[in-house]
Formats: structure tokens, C-alpha cells, sequence
């Protein structure tokens, strides 16, 4: 079996590396690669499922993977990339929710099918706000309506900055939830 290093050493390796070779580079370089995802977001579901996913994307692209080169920062930049795509994913749908929450936004299209569709939604975020507690609504309603900065909340709030950024961060996240459950609600009835 050829040495398998994951270190950042530019220590020649063999030009070829077998799919058991990079198997094991794989295995060996998980448990580091969901400490590093852990670090990236926050809930620890999402670092375990964008790790598993790094290490597929790793391995689907094993073919332009330089054995020549340190495994750990090829395999780490893929993670990154990967958490971002994530968090992408994920705040799309915090973002359709900030637009149309709180206001009441008129359909910018005179189609009776779209019209319907972006009453749906705003009848769904809106039920989605309505199930967070009131400080939930406040905080969300400072900042992704009134557009306050997160100072200006932790002045109003008599909180630290941090706080009101974790308190957001899971508000949006509950947000995103209650949003999500709203949609199958519909589905689980018929």
C-alpha cells in the first residue's frame, strides 16, 4: 500500500493513488473534517451532513486530486465551499420570508395563477411569524423590516451584541422551520 500523508508537508507521494488508497485518505481525514464543518456552522446536523457531503464531492473528484500534494487543505477547501452552498440553500428561504412577512407587497404581476401563488406565500410567512413569541417578532421585525443594525437592537434590547446576533440567527432558523412545517401542513391534510 502506497504512504498516505494528510498533513501539509509536500512530501512526494506515488503518482497513482489506488481507490482503496484514496478511500483511506478519505476515512482518515473525516473526523477532521467534521471537527472543521462544526467550526463553519452552526447547528451540528448540518457540520455532519456538509462533512459526508465534502467527503462525496472529494470522492467524485478523486480523479483530479494531485497525489503529490497534501490531502487535508484540497479535501478542506471542498468542505468549505460545500458549507457555503449550505448556508446559501439555507437563507434563501429566510430571505423570500423578510420580503413579504411583514409587508404587504402587491403583486407586481397582473397573471391570476402568480397572484395566487405570491398570496400563498405571504399567507404562509406570515403564518410562520405569527407562531414565534413576541420577542422573536420584535427582533426579527428591528432588523429585517425596520433594517436596524444589530446595535441599534442591542441598545433598544438592553442586550450584548452578541446576543442579539445569536438570538437572530435562531429566530431566522425557527423562522425557516415554522415556514417549512406551514408548507406541509397542506400536504399532510390532503
Amino acid at each position: 500500500m502506497a504512504a498516505i500523508s494528510l498533513g501539509v508537508s509536500n512530501q512526494a507521494q506515488p503518482a497513482l493513488l489506488s481507490d482503496a488508497d484514496y478511500a483511506e485518505l478519505c476515512a482518515r481525514a473525516y473526523p477532521a473534517l467534521r471537527r472543521y464543518c462544526r467550526r463553519l456552522l452552526a447547528a451540528i446536523e448540518d457540520a455532519d451532513d456538509v462533512a459526508q457531503e465534502a467527503i462525496v464531492r472529494a470522492w467524485e473528484a478523486r480523479s483530479r486530486y494531485s497525489p503529490t500534494r497534501p490531502f487535508w487543505p484540497w479535501v478542506r477547501v471542498i468542505a468549505q465551499r460545500v458549507s457555503i452552498d449550505h448556508h446559501r440553500r439555507a437563507t434563501a428561504g429566510v430571505v423570500a420570508l423578510r420580503k413579504c412577512a411583514l409587508k404587504s407587497v402587491q403583486p407586481d404581476t397582473h397573471l391570476p395563477d402568480q397572484c395566487a401563488e405570491k398570496r400563498e406565500e405571504q399567507r404562509l410567512a406570515l403564518a410562520a411569524f405569527r407562531a414565534l413569541g413576541s420577542r422573536e417578532q420584535r427582533l426579527i421585525y428591528l432588523r429585517d423590516v425596520a433594517g436596524w443594525s444589530y446595535g441599534q437592537i442591542a441598545e433598544s434590547e438592553h442586550l450584548t451584541l452578541d446576543a442579539v446576533r445569536a438570538s437572530l440567527h435562531r429566530t431566522h432558523k425557527r423562522l425557516r422551520r415554522e415556514y417549512e412545517m406551514q408548507l406541509e401542513a397542506p400536504a399532510r391534510a390532503s
